[in-house]
């Protein structure tokens, strides 16, 4: 028997101070405290380095709750390549559940105008859906953007809709 796996596992968690969060527990709270305890960088990394947990935090983000959105303008300016990917597409899914925050994200800078509008959130990479679906998930968001009354967030809402719309028409012309 091959005990020195274990026993690598083992020192690593005592040294390491834990392994990476579980995804069966990721909740807004825990990232808080793994961020608090390891900085926005390491914790992005932590979470970016298990898949369940990765997976958690986009589904969090996608919810449009605001304790899910404070998360990902935290974690957007350490973010790069494959997580600044994947919080945009959650940002863009939780576009239609919560406009008014998505386009909050937008004034701060956090996100743009194409990173939150400019396209339909996961699957967008290799989506198999028949365009009509693709096109009627495009519709959902301008309706929720075009809803949003608060003029604060005028501007941001005129850019997010001409994203969307240049989307829709890009979108219309693949379907010909």
């Amino acid at each position: 028997m091959n005990v020195l796996p274990a026993m690598i596992v083992v020192a690593v968690l005592l040294i390491g101070g834990g392994a990476s969060p579980s995804s069966e527990t990721l909740d807004a709270e825990q990232i808080r405290a793994l961020i608090k305890k390891h900085g926005t960088r390491e914790a992005l990394h932590q979470i970016f380095d298990d898949l369940k947990s990765e997976m958690a935090l986009a589904d969090g983000i996608a919810t449009g709750r605001r304790e899910w959105l404070a998360i990902a303008a935290e974690l957007r300016p350490v973010s790069d390549g494959a997580s600044g990917e994947t919080l945009c597409m959650s940002i863009q899914e939780a576009l239609p559940r919560n406009p008014a925050g998505v386009l909050e994200l937008m004034r701060g800078g956090v996100f743009g105008a194409k990173e939150a509008c400019g396209m339909y959130g996961f699957g967008q990479i290799e989506d198999a859906r028949p365009t009509s679906v693709i096109l009627g998930l495009v519709d959902i968001r301008l309706k929720a953007v075009a809803a949003v009354a608060e003029p604060s967030l005028d501007e941001q809402k005129a850019v997010c809709l001409r994203e969307l719309s240049h989307l829709r028409s890009r979108l219309e012309e693949v379907a010909r």
